[in-house]
């Protein structure tokens, strides 16, 4: 929680959290404001706040809360750097921009009374095996709240792509538009590596936004993405379900439930010997297009 002596931050300019010349200082959040800031912000502080432009990046693990990335700005983790979100005043994490979860050790939420909240546009990147179950816990007033237009990236980058949870406990996993991305040369096998698919049986996820395999992949760089969840309810897609040029979808499992249109302009794959559902539950008729 804050001290009676806290004061307020926001970036100055681009760069790490800990270093003090990317922070700017002020005793009432409305300024004057002194640059650069004395020390690096913590939890023991007001309000911390990335600016417009501003890239700044956690490369030495710290605890904070009451931190908001505006529109334009971008705050991550990196290395083996970790961010614990406290409960301070209010929503702990306001993502407006771009927050980029880059680190292999995980975003923690501690205590569980902390929340972060993503704004209409606000962008979550993830590269790494860290938790994504921490994220889906974590949101303010549940994870069935995110806005439907917000982005949720999984962009692998190396070896071992990105978490994706599925069978969440509840309501299941929930997502706004969902992008998978590779950025590694070749196919990016997602069966083969077990943390970037659906599977299990407890629960489906459901996307509220766009599903989109393939997403800005660079040309070589393909995804084959499998849907091999079990539980009764099939995979919902609440938007446009869009597998690109290259890139591959398995609708194997239970199958997958659509409510908005399907372009399908890579492939998309059946299971031999399974007839899992490619359900359409949508109110409008959808549209059925593609080159694929």
């Amino acid at each position: 929680m804050n001290t009676a002596n806290a004061i307020y931050y926001q970036s100055h300019q681009s760069g790490n959290w800990n270093q003090t010349t990317t922070w700017e200082t002020s005793a009432t959040g409305v300024g004057p404001w002194t640059w650069p800031a004395a020390s690096t912000p913590t939890s023991t502080d007001n309000s911390i706040t990335i600016l417009s432009s501003h890239v700044v990046r956690i490369t030495v693990s710290v605890t904070a809360d009451e931190i908001t990335v505006n529109a334009g700005g971008d705050l991550g983790t990196k290395g083996a750097a970790g961010l614990t979100v406290n409960d301070g005043g209010g929503v702990d994490l306001i993502i407006i921009g771009t927050f980029t979860d880059s680190s292999t050790a995980n975003v923690t939420f501690s205590p569980a009374s902390a929340k972060w909240l993503m704004g209409a546009t606000g962008t979550l990147i993830k590269y790494t095996q860290s938790s994504s179950n921490n994220w889906q816990n974590a949101y303010n007033g549940g994870i069935t709240n995110i806005p439907a237009t917000a982005f949720w990236i999984c962009r692998r980058t190396g070896g071992i792509g990105p978490s994706l949870s599925t069978t969440f406990p509840g309501s299941g996993s929930v997502y706004p538009n969902l992008i998978i991305e590779n950025y590694v040369s070749g196919t990016w096998n997602c069966d083969a590596n077990t943390s970037t698919n659906f599977n299990g049986n407890t629960s489906a996820p459901t996307i509220k936004g766009s599903f989109v395999i393939g997403g800005a992949s660079p040309v070589g760089c393909y995804v084959d993405f499998m849907n091999k969840q079990t539980n009764a309810n099939p995979t919902k897609i609440q938007g446009l379900f869009l597998v690109q040029t290259g890139h591959t979808y398995r609708n194997h499992g239970t199958g997958t439930e659509v409510q908005g249109n399907v372009q399908i302009d890579g492939s998309l794959i059946y299971a031999s010997g399974q007839t899992p559902k490619f359900n359409f539950t949508g109110t409008n008729p959808p549209t059925v297009s593609g080159n694929g």
